[in-house]
């Protein structure tokens, strides 16, 4: 009698928990609609843009999303090298953080971190004419999230 009685209060607690929880939330559909917008990616180049010359490149990824605790992960083209002089934010980038031969970049973030990346690459030769695209994204249990791609166009010297 006394295990159906705690049972019973217990079935009871958990359906008017899930009952109020259904006003307060907001459903998927929702949520999707209010919260969401396209995730934006501006990069350019401070100096020059001209082949072959040297010029600071910041690359600001604005995810438009809440950022819980996951990594955002920007690509460059071939011949983009990050290094140890570069910084997000403020911060100079770590070692561990910069992939593939400084062509991608992976920064752990946790919640209420900033809602804008400012990633500023110090003194790079840039790359021969033409159009170079970058991408920048968050990574979450391996799967990628808030993807948004940038050019930055090279001119002849």
């Amino acid at each position: 009698m006394l295990k159906r009685n705690i049972i019973s209060k217990i079935s009871i607690g958990l359906l008017t928990s899930a009952a109020l929880f259904s006003f307060i939330l907001p459903s998927q559909e929702a949520h999707a609609t209010f919260f969401r917008s396209e995730p934006t990616l501006h990069v350019e180049t401070v100096d020059s843009n001209k082949e072959w010359t040297t010029s600071d490149i910041e690359v600001t990824y604005k995810p438009n999303f809440f950022v819980g605790a996951s990594y955002v992960e920007f690509n460059f083209p071939y011949r983009f090298h990050a290094n140890t002089r570069d910084s997000l934010n403020g911060r100079t980038l770590n070692y561990t953080q910069i992939l593939n031969d400084g062509q991608t970049v992976r920064v752990p973030v946790y919640a209420f971190s900033s809602s804008q990346f400012k990633l500023v690459m110090v003194r790079k030769t840039l790359p021969n004419v033409g159009t170079h695209r970058v991408t920048a994204e968050l990574q979450k249990f391996g799967r990628h999230y808030h993807h948004a791609e940038a050019t930055v166009e090279i001119a002849p010297r």
